[in-house]
């Protein structure tokens, strides 16, 4: 994904060397890349409460049988609740009927890679090894190492048909940052 020269944003003193360009522009697209991924995981989580997202975008809900038998969350039902399933008052579906699990999150695997990670010295930096970012002058990539991502996709769209909106969105956040960027490098 291509992002815009900070050429665009900016008018600056004199004309950068190669190498400044190549370091503000990098830096420039991490932030890009930090804010757009801050946008991407916080929708993802306003999806999964069966919300929709900013673009309207709501995922199905899950099926009586997947709410009620889903793998529990640490501290989802009281010990209370527990102890009268172990011991047959109530059955499993009884206990669990009024249950509210999210959407698409069992083990977190998708939600954590979807993640921002860091920013340090204009370079950025994964949260995880299931996010394999590359970050360069000419622009960003974002690639999930989640075996079923594609296939959440499919189903569930953590990821929009268009990106532009939440890209603008990253990039009015980044400008800032490039100013500083621009300042430190005595650009402007």
């Amino acid at each position: 994904m291509r992002i815009p020269a900070f050429s665009r944003f900016y008018k600056t003193v004199r004309r950068p060397t190669k190498v400044e360009h190549t370091r503000v522009t990098v830096a420039f697209n991490s932030w890009v890349m930090f804010f757009l991924l801050q946008k991407i995981h916080s929708e993802f989580l306003v999806k999964s409460y069966g919300f929709p997202d900013s673009l309207g975008v709501k995922w199905k809900a899950l099926s009586e049988s997947r709410r009620i038998y889903k793998s529990l969350q640490r501290g989802e039902i009281s010990s209370k609740l527990r102890r009268s399933i172990r011991e047959g008052r109530l059955t499993k579906k009884e206990a669990l009927r009024n249950r509210d699990a999210l959407i698409n999150i069992d083990t977190k695997r998708l939600v954590n890679s979807l993640k921002p990670g860091t920013v340090i010295g204009g370079i950025y930096y994964p949260p995880n090894q299931d996010q394999k970012v590359l970050i360069s002058a000419s622009g960003i990539s974002l690639e999930l190492m989640v075996p079923y991502a594609d296939d959440v996709q499919a189903v569930r769209p953590y990821l929009p048909v268009s990106l532009i909106p939440w890209l603008e969105e990253a990039i009015e956040k980044a400008l800032p940052k490039l100013r500083i960027e621009l300042v430190k490098n005595a650009l402007i």
